[in-house]
Formats: C-alpha cells, sequence, structure tokens
C-alpha cells in the first residue's frame, strides 16, 4: 500500500488529535485529578477553600496553636497571585498580623467558622512595620 505525503500528514493529525483526546500527549499521562490524593489530604478542609473563602473572613480573628502556645492573629490580606493566563490555577497568599514576631512554621489554624486546618506561615513585615505572618495557597 502506497501513501502519499498528503495522506501521511493526514493521518499523523489524526493521529495527535486521538492521543490529546485520550490524555495522552507526547508520553504524558492524565493531569493531576483530586481523586488522585491520599484520604487523609481529600479530609483536609483547606482543600475546599479558595481566596474568596478566605475574602469573606477578612479582619477576623484566626487563632494560630503550637505545641507550647495559642496566638491571635488577624486575617489582614489576600491577595491573588494568579497570572491572568492561567485560569485553572488558583495561587494565592494570606496575610495575618500577628501581636508579636513568630518564628517560620507550620501552624494548627482555628477560626470559629472555618474550622481547624494546617498552614504553613513565614514571618515578615509590612509597610508599617507590623509582624506578619504570611502563607502562599498554590494549586495547579
Amino acid at each position: 500500500m502506497k501513501f502519499s505525503r498528503r495522506d501521511f500528514i493526514k493521518l499523523g493529525g489524526a493521529a495527535v488529535v486521538a492521543l490529546g483526546a485520550s490524555g495522552l500527549v507526547f508520553g504524558q499521562p492524565n493531569p493531576f485529578s483530586v481523586t488522585d490524593l491520599p484520604a487523609e489530604a481529600l479530609g483536609d478542609p483547606l482543600l475546599n477553600y479558595n481566596s474568596n473563602v478566605f475574602r469573606q473572613h477578612l479582619n477576623s480573628r484566626f487563632t494560630l496553636m503550637t505545641e507550647q502556645e495559642a496566638l491571635p492573629a488577624i486575617l489582614v490580606a489576600v491577595k491573588d497571585l494568579n497570572a491572568s493566563n492561567q485560569a485553572s490555577r488558583q495561587c494565592f497568599l494570606l496575610s495575618f498580623r500577628a501581636t508579636a514576631q513568630q518564628h517560620q512554621a507550620t501552624y494548627k489554624i482555628f477560626h470559629p467558622v472555618l474550622g481547624y486546618f494546617n498552614l504553613f506561615l513565614v514571618p515578615g513585615k509590612n509597610t508599617d512595620g507590623r509582624h506578619l505572618l504570611q502563607a502562599v495557597i498554590n494549586r495547579v
């Protein structure tokens, strides 16, 4: 059977479309899905919180807990960090005002409406010199 160059290109184009529809393009597997997460991660309430959920609780009190103490903090900013061309991605910054400078750590967070969840917080300062603890939430 003899193929012309035109037939070969048509067949190749159809193959690429078929592979793209099946999720395999150039040997890449299907993209990650939530069902691929372990059961422990699926039970974490933070998985269901996006920037809009946190915006509803701006200027409200959160409690940051370590093994030694419970610290009051106020959520003072929620900043979207998404690039304009990446609508499927969730990336945002949470800024909490702390009463004193705290160290970088994973804190157990409590809020009366949102409940308990863990966040890795990093210290910083805002423009007026107040102490902040910040977390970046990045979901591709």
